[in-house]
């Protein structure tokens, strides 16, 4: 079972609680916590082990959470140990970093599917080229003959 935001918030505070010691003012706002709770899951990356590829954890990382979201991306986010690198995987004619797109969830599951998850994950409705394209989402469902 995945722990709930109100689970989340709570293990949050008992390690900033930690981290801060006698600062309990700041500790105990609710309101400081939940905002840095919503940055951090807003702008976190999952963080996988060099070798196994078996996740480790996140983390913040200012350059790729500055990245806008699409189904469609045009680059990917790949780590090696705590190093985070911007792979562009699409050509991106006349490229400019505010044209960088990086997919939040795997651009493989169905429309309905990554919707979901964007709107529970990051609390948005996706409404990228890949969302909207009607045609795309009827390949996804379908199975191509094998004497074609």
């Amino acid at each position: 079972r995945m722990p709930t935001h109100i689970e989340r918030m709570a293990a949050l505070k008992v390690v900033v609680g930690t981290i801060l010691g006698r600062n309990r003012e700041l500790a105990d706002s609710e309101e400081i916590l939940w905002e840095a709770y919503g940055k951090i899951k807003m702008n976190s990356i999952g963080v996988s082990h060099i070798t196994s590829g078996a996740a480790l954890g996140s983390g913040v990382y200012l350059a790729p959470a500055a990245v806008d979201h699409c189904c469609r991306p045009t680059a990917q986010v790949t780590n090696i140990g705590r190093v985070l690198y911007v792979q562009v995987i699409n050509d991106i004619p006349d490229f400019d970093l505010s044209k960088l797109r990086i997919a939040y969830c795997d651009p493989l599951l169905t429309t309905s599917e990554r919707r979901g998850k964007m709107l529970q994950d990051y609390l948005f409705h996706c409404e990228c080229s890949a969302c909207l394209d009607q045609e795309r989402e009827q390949k996804m469902h379908s199975v191509r003959c094998p004497a074609c």
